[in-house]
């Protein structure tokens, strides 16, 4: 049972495309181009979990 989940979802999964879940986050910086000391200054813009928008930054 438990590989027949992960192969439902590997279709889901695993890259941007139509259909495809789209969890991530847009940050105001590239994290690993980043001192160590400025990483919690970084901003979460906006957030995304399977393709919807979750959670918009206002100022």
């Amino acid at each position: 049972m438990v590989e027949l989940m992960q192969v439902s979802r590997k279709k889901k999964k695993g890259s941007l495309e139509p259909g495809k879940w789209a969890d991530l986050v847009i940050l105001d910086n590239d994290p690993t181009k980043t001192d160590a000391f400025s990483i919690k200054k970084i901003t979460v813009l906006e957030t995304m979990i399977r393709g919807k928008v979750v959670f918009t930054f206002r100022q």
